[in-house]
């Protein structure tokens, strides 16, 4: 088993491997790809995946959530502080559901 403290601070030679280590099964399930990481800042591509659309075809929002939470995540793992949780998340809805 990997141990997280000899990948911190993250790297791009590391997050792969600590994406693997620290990320839920499911959340790997949505396909992330293209991680990248400097200090402070991350990025990914969520790619297109029918299982990740809802009806009207758009992509549903826990999915593009999660994505943001993982990224985040990965973006504070970066420096010398370490995080203890998850992102704050704030929703505004576009039209009425």
């Amino acid at each position: 088993m990997t141990d997280l403290a000899s990948l911190l601070p993250l790297t791009n030679a590391t997050i792969m491997e600590a994406y693997i280590y620290l990320v839920a099964p499911w959340v790997k399930d949505l396909g992330l790809c293209e991680l990248s990481v400097s200090e402070g800042h991350a990025s990914a591509r969520l790619p297109q995946n029918p299982a990740l659309k809802i009806s009207s075809g758009a992509v549903c929002g826990q999915a593009i959530m999660s994505a943001i939470d993982t990224v985040v995540a990965m973006a504070m793992l970066t420096t010398q502080r370490v995080t203890k949780g998850t992102v704050y998340q704030h929703t505004h809805f576009l039209r009425p559901a």
